[in-house]
């Protein structure tokens, strides 16, 4: 997994051996990062501020692609969808 996450979590240049790709911008993505990735976009606007009261929105980073991972096989839906749940509802 840790491969996945360099290179600002979009993970290694993928290898143009055969030459199917074009020569830049063609990365092995973990398909559970886009979170993660997203997450690394949203750090980068200027327009940031700690002040939540001068915030026109607020960014809350749940990895949602992650934390479904663990669980999309052998578990039932609702453990599958607890954490998602308690973000949206609460406890």
């Amino acid at each position: 997994m840790c491969k996945f996450t360099t290179n600002a979590d979009l993970g290694p240049p993928l290898e143009n051996v055969e030459g199917v790709f074009s020569d830049q911008g063609w990365y092995a993505t973990n398909q559970f990062a886009v979170d993660v990735i997203f997450s690394n976009r949203m750090k980068q606007y200027k327009c940031l501020t700690n002040d939540s009261s001068l915030a026109a929105a607020i960014f809350v980073p749940f990895y949602a692609g992650f934390d479904v991972a663990r669980y999309l096989w052998g578990y039932n839906i609702s453990t599958r969808d607890a954490a998602s749940l308690e973000l949206v509802i609460g406890s």
